[in-house]
């Protein structure tokens, strides 16, 4: 991949360029040497990483946070105000400077161009960020990325070979080793790992509930012993109209086919887990004796 020519097709894009601001009459400063020569054109933050790799050795690219925000995988890890950009640069020069930028000399692997943009790849990326994410986020932060490309699992694994960060790497391994597909949310990568840490057993995942032959429902979670189901709900859910009616009803079918129904909210699961997880241990206990759950 000839990562200068993608530089430079991608500053042209942007009407970005390299000279003196004299000589560049009605040019508006992007950083220090680096112009932007259209007057009508918004600073965007694609500008503020092209003008940067502009002026860095050739062969840098965009990782961690800023190759996140590129690759639009950065749901979990909100802006911060004066957040620097992170460029990763080839070879051990470590004597590079640069305003505004957080700088990283490691090696370099799987590199990509994120709207146009030279950048870690999407593997790279997910590992790099792990490496300093706490486990609950860092799943949810794999399970978001799983749930838009299912072929991205393979390019983990590979990354994972390739190459662990020297700082975060029995991190990186633990979320990529309990992180999988079939959460549909943010809320539900959140909530398996709740289950997972009160040591509660391990439930099935989108189940299919079928009465008599005929489908009912399909369910977050469910422990068939126990017949108890467990629906994490976001607000968004009931946005149209109908749809709160729609779930009722669905849960009515759920109870008269001898299911208890638990519902927790993203606030019940953040602010109260212990209550969660002992509402959920309380049913298992009572459906199943023999089920030995160990939350609080």
């Amino acid at each position: 991949m000839d990562l200068s020519a993608a530089l430079t097709a991608k500053a042209r894009e942007l009407g970005i360029v390299r000279g003196a601001g004299r000589s560049l009459p009605g040019a508006r400063r992007v950083r220090r040497g680096v112009y932007c020569v259209d007057p009508a054109r918004e600073p965007t933050f694609e500008e503020s990483v092209v003008a940067a790799l502009l002026v860095l050795p050739p062969g840098s690219v965009a990782c961690g946070l800023t190759a996140a925000r590129l690759w639009r995988l950065d749901a979990l890890v909100p802006v911060q105000e004066d957040e620097p950009l992170e460029l990763l640069i080839p070879g051990r020069n470590d004597s590079v400077r640069l305003s505004g930028c957080r700088l990283h000399f490691e090696g370099m692997t799987g590199v990509a161009l994120p709207v146009g943009v030279p950048a870690t790849s999407v593997a790279r990326t997910i590992v790099d960020l792990l490496a300093r994410m706490d486990f609950r986020d860092g799943v949810a932060l794999v399970e978001a990325a799983m749930r838009r490309d299912r072929e991205l699992a393979d390019d983990l694994s590979a990354e994972r070979r390739r190459r662990l960060p020297r700082r975060g790497g029995r991190r990186v391994e633990q979320a990529l080793d309990f992180a999988a597909p079939l959460s549909e949310s943010v809320l539900e990568s959140h909530a398996r790992v709740l289950w997972a840490i009160a040591g509660l057993p391990v439930p099935v995942q989108q189940a299919r509930i079928v009465v008599d032959g005929r489908f009912v429902a399909r369910v977050d979670f469910l422990w068939p012993a126990a017949r108890l189901i467990v629906e994490v709900d976001g607000l968004g859910k009931y946005a149209e109209a109908g749809a709160l009616q729609a779930e009722k009803s669905r849960q009515n079918r759920l109870i008269a086919a001898g299911y208890t129904v638990l519902r927790f909210t993203w606030a019940d699961i953040h602010q109260r887990p212990d209550v969660v997880v002992r509402m959920i241990n309380t049913e298992l206990l009572q459906r199943k004796p023999g089920i030995s759950g160990i939350g609080s």
